[in-house]
């Protein structure tokens, strides 16, 4: 078993005023030759948008992009003038496929939004784009992973065009987590959303990652209280 830990002072950062954010792999005028993705995850950006503030409109294609609010509600626009609301506490899954043009925005809120926005390269390409969301903190029991995004057609769980899975995990201080990967060849990455874990030997803090391979299950103990986002991905 492989066990990589990546501290979060070592994400780049890209700061425009009114948007201030996190990569923790290459990312537009950031290029790190060592970490541009982790298996098909292609993206894990953590960003704070300002209260009256919106991306530019932008195009995705074959891509599925996870966002997570983690302070605050976010809206997605469309080309054609749609409006989602992402709220703190739901999940949105876009299947960009054959392409979809949107733009993050914080229009209803004098205060920053924050948020994790993740990557990941599909399975199959060239399909039909599409949008699902889904409100899971009342559905989160502490020391239980909820699976939030499952290849597999299920209810209370967003399908992902690839084989990949996606929990939220909270946890009691001294809890254990020993977790067994879905499927052979597939690698765990895990972002500590709040709190701090050990894992391998070592201390993974707030806002830190760790990267599993070679291994079908790692063991998990919360040193505190903790949120942590598991992501079971294909590694090629």
């Amino acid at each position: 078993m492989k066990v990589e830990i990546h501290r979060s002072d070592q994400r780049a950062r890209a700061s425009y005023g009114w948007l201030e954010a996190r990569y923790s792999f290459s990312f537009a005028d950031y290029f790190n030759p060592v970490r541009e993705r982790f298996g098909v995850v292609r993206v894990l950006n953590e960003v704070s948008l300002s209260g009256g503030h919106a991306t530019a409109l932008h195009t995705h294609t074959n891509m599925e992009i996870i966002t997570i609010p983690l302070k605050g509600d976010l809206e997605q626009l469309d080309a054609n003038g749609n409006r989602d609301l992402i709220r703190e506490g739901e999940v949105q899954l876009l299947s960009a496929g054959t392409g979809i043009t949107v733009s993050e925005a914080n229009l209803l809120s004098g205060e920053p939004c924050s948020f994790l926005q993740i990557w990941i390269f599909p399975e199959t390409k060239h399909t039909n784009p599409e949008v699902d969301k889904l409100a899971y903190n009342a559905l989160v029991r502490k020391n239980i992973p909820r699976l939030i995004v499952s290849p597999d057609k299920k209810s209370s769980v967003l399908r992902i065009r690839q084989q990949a899975w996606m929990y939220i995990l909270d946890m009691d201080k001294g809890s254990g987590l020993d977790y067994q990967l879905n499927r052979t060849g597939n690698g765990l990455l895990v972002f500590v959303i709040e709190g701090e874990v050990n894992v391998a030997g070592g201390q993974v803090h707030r806002r830190d990652s760790f990267e599993m391979r070679g291994a079908d299950r790692v063991t998990v103990v919360a040193r505190e209280e903790a949120r942590l986002l598991l992501f079971e991905v294909p590694e090629d």
